[in-house]
């Protein structure tokens, strides 16, 4: 609530006080500054999570990828990635999301491909966010049709 209300200070004093061994309060926190478009802020604190020995949890890595994206992270995004894949969480749909969405919108669309191709769920969302990512560079005018075909014929046999 204190993030929220860019009460930054008190955020922070009252965070510490908690137990900090599980994900959720780090989640809120880092989660909060990300909205608030502290997305130094919110990668800093990811890193002082793992300093303190919690682990991410799925709940995490979305968070902390669209504070990576905020400030055209490439390198960092990618080895979050690496992170999430040594973790077990890439399959997950929601983390997936956002590490596609990452590469799509820095330019990386044959990342977010291969990372698209490899999930075992595909949501509208996923879809989407990769249909968006295509349409965006003129160079896979081809491939935005091809994957909208490719949804479409996925629509069918679902």
């Amino acid at each position: 609530m204190y993030v929220l209300c860019n009460r930054f200070i008190d955020a922070n004093k009252l965070f510490f006080q908690l137990q900090l061994c599980y994900a959720s309060p780090w989640n809120w926190m880092i989660r909060g500054y990300t909205i608030m478009g502290r997305f130094d802020l919110a990668i800093l604190l990811f890193f002082k999570m793992l300093v303190f020995g919690t682990c991410p949890d799925k709940y995490t890595f979305p968070c902390v990828i669209k504070a990576c994206a905020g400030i055209n992270a490439v390198n960092l995004g990618k080895w979050l990635h690496g992170l999430v894949q040594s973790l077990g969480f890439e399959d997950d749909v929601f983390v997936g999301s956002a590490f596609i969405k990452f590469y799509a919108e820095n330019g990386c669309l044959d990342d977010a491909r291969l990372l698209f191709d490899k999930m075992s769920q595909r949501d509208s969302v996923l879809w989407n966010v990769m249909l968006n990512g295509y349409a965006k560079d003129e160079q896979y005018v081809n491939d935005v049709v091809g994957l909208f075909m490719e949804m479409r014929k996925h629509e069918t046999m679902t």
